[in-house]
């Protein structure tokens, strides 16, 4: 895999950086509320559907067409400096500009491409917090290993969602969502008070005759 769909030079990452600082608070986590816009609704799946669902690039690849974007940004959010560091050392950012011209396998091989065969400082095995979205900024993943949860925002992400069959294990905040996650607690129990934040930043509130809730 060409090196060249990763961020080469700290000027663009720092662009990058400011773009998706607009849209996100940099250091929020779960269950703080990381976006600056509100959403309509907010819908979950878990950290690692993301990467290992075979549904997974089809539907990212059908959220940056219907933008007409051409590739998708794959971006950790560690601190500058630790990505400052990596680039001293290896030339290059972990931070991926996906064709949209990938397969499945080439996207995966991607997130998992370390500096070469015997490194394998990857985004994969790297990246705690991490943000997916394209160029066009309409839509934006947020995704967090240590809560194993990820959270979709988008305009008109109700209209998104009623028409991509690759999004059918997406659903709002609800306690089958929690259940999953819960595996990322201790004694697989998630504290009420962390429950309750979520519910106040990403919980929907089902209209009438709205078939979105699940």
């Amino acid at each position: 895999m060409s090196k060249d769909m990763f961020i080469q030079d700290l000027v663009e990452l720092k662009r990058w950086r400011e773009l998706i600082k607009q849209k996100i608070h940099l250091r929020k986590e779960f269950p703080e509320q990381v976006f600056k816009d509100p959403c309509e609704m907010y819908l979950f799946e878990e950290f690692d559907w993301l990467w290992w669902s075979d549904e997974s690039w089809p539907m990212l690849q059908k959220l940056a067409a219907c933008h007409h974007d051409e590739y998708i940004l794959v971006a950790s959010l560690e601190c500058y400096r630790l990505l400052k560091s990596f680039y001293k050392e290896y030339g290059y950012i972990y931070w991926a500009k996906a064709s949209l011209k990938l397969t499945s396998e080439e996207f995966l091989d991607l997130l998992a491409e370390g500096p070469s065969e015997n490194d394998f400082n990857s985004i994969m095995t790297l990246a705690s917090r991490v943000v997916i979205t394209s160029p066009s900024l309409k839509w934006m993943i947020y995704t967090e290993r240590d809560t194993e949860l990820s959270v979709l925002s988008a305009e008109n992400i109700s209209n998104i969602f009623g028409h991509m069959r690759e999004m059918a294990s997406w659903s709002v905040l609800n306690e089958d969502v929690l259940d999953r996650a819960s595996v990322a607690f201790y004694d697989q129990e998630i504290p009420k008070a962390f429950k309750k934040e979520l519910y106040e930043n990403y919980g929907y509130v089902k209209r009438d005759n709205n078939k979105l809730g699940k």
